[in-house]
């Protein structure tokens, strides 16, 4: 009070324990700050922190709604691939009873509803009844039956085919919607943003908006201007070491085959959809700072808010990216696997570099 009351002030923005921001003229006890020279400069930074984060969130809001729309159409469609996915049984048995009517044509008579026949496939043989199309022969209901059986595989097939491609789209975009939640900045935005673009889920509108001289929403304006790269989260563990970790999948490539050397440690959540997270450290990982970066990797991840999440860690010369993979994807050898439950309190306790 005396210092203020003297004019004696310490321009700071100080972080609250609840990730909000306040703007203060003195430095308060137990909360991380940053000074400015004078209270007009921390003023700017905090309103224009403030007008970026407000604008990162209705941006945001709007990424996010494009993604669920499609979730929401993927869902549908792999319902449709289950239901044309008919049970195998149900499709050999009208392949069995082409091939029951097809040995029995001889003591069939014409334009019968229905065929008596032995089923010699069943132990012991015994009697079955066909339904028949008294309409045509039964050598046409025998053709009939195949038919049925020869669509019937080839719809299967394909739906299942289909499927698959729809439930690994549905988990890359989920994994998407996760990324927008480590979102920090506008770089970060404009990264997913440019990702959907590029995977042909949303449209560019960049080049009929730059023709209008407004900005675009991949960050380039009437000029050009384009934003830098996003950045990393950077921490420091307890042993003193970095960890980098991957915001995004665009980010997740750039970080692991770019900004990483072969001899530093890689970790991701095993099979689940998560930040790549390296430890920039070439010799032996002390065990505090591996289990720091296991717990990294789970807290930003898909299994956030689960216990006992299994975590792969390896060098990074063994992870390789697919040819043609989506953005994020990779394979990896030689790994090991930790089993951490992501812990808040011990992730706020980590010294973060930016």
């Amino acid at each position: 009070y005396r210092d203020l009351l003297n004019a004696r002030t310490v321009p700071c923005i100080a972080l609250l324990p609840s990730g909000g921001r306040i703007l203060l003229p003195f430095r308060p006890f137990g909360l991380e700050c940053r000074e400015f020279s004078t209270l007009g400069a921390a003023a700017d930074e905090f309103y224009r922190s403030r007008a970026e984060n407000e604008s990162i969130k209705r941006r945001t809001a709007a990424v996010e709604r494009v993604i669920s729309n499609a979730v929401q159409r993927l869902e549908r469609k792999i319902e449709k691939f289950n239901l044309a996915i008919c049970d195998e049984a149900e499709l050999e048995k009208l392949r069995h009873f082409g091939e029951l009517l097809t040995a029995n044509l001889h003591a069939l008579p014409p334009r019968a509803e229905n065929a008596k026949v032995l089923d010699y496939y069943r132990d012991p043989p015994e009697y079955i009844v066909i339904p028949l199309d008294n309409s045509v022969s039964p050598a046409d209901n025998a053709q009939k039956y195949y038919k049925q059986y020869r669509k019937g595989k080839v719809a299967r097939e394909t739906a299942v085919v289909q499927r698959e491609t729809a439930v690994a789209e549905l988990s890359y975009l989920r994994g998407l919607h996760c990324d927008l939640s480590n979102c920090a900045s506008e770089s970060d935005l404009n990264e997913i943003r440019q990702e959907l673009v590029e995977q042909g889920i949303i449209r560019d509108s960049s080049r009929r908006k730059a023709e209008r001289g407004k900005p675009s929403k991949n960050g380039k304006g009437a000029k050009g201007s384009k934003l830098p790269p996003s950045r990393p989260h950077k921490y420091l563990s307890s042993d003193g070491i970095e960890i980098f970790v991957g915001k995004n999948n665009t980010q997740n490539d750039r970080l692991t085959f770019k900004q990483s050397a072969p001899e530093d440690t890689w970790l991701h959540t095993k099979d689940i959809h998560g930040s790549h997270v390296i430890i920039r450290f070439a010799g032996e990982i002390p065990p505090k700072t591996l289990e720091e970066a296991a717990a990294l990797a789970a807290y930003y991840s898909q299994a956030r808010g689960s216990s006992a999440v299994p975590v792969d860690y390896t060098k990074r010369r063994y992870v390789k990216k697919p040819s043609g993979a989506k953005p994020g994807s990779v394979i990896y050898t030689n790994q090991r696997t930790l089993i951490i439950t992501p812990d808040e309190a011990m992730i706020n306790s980590l010294k973060k570099l930016n």
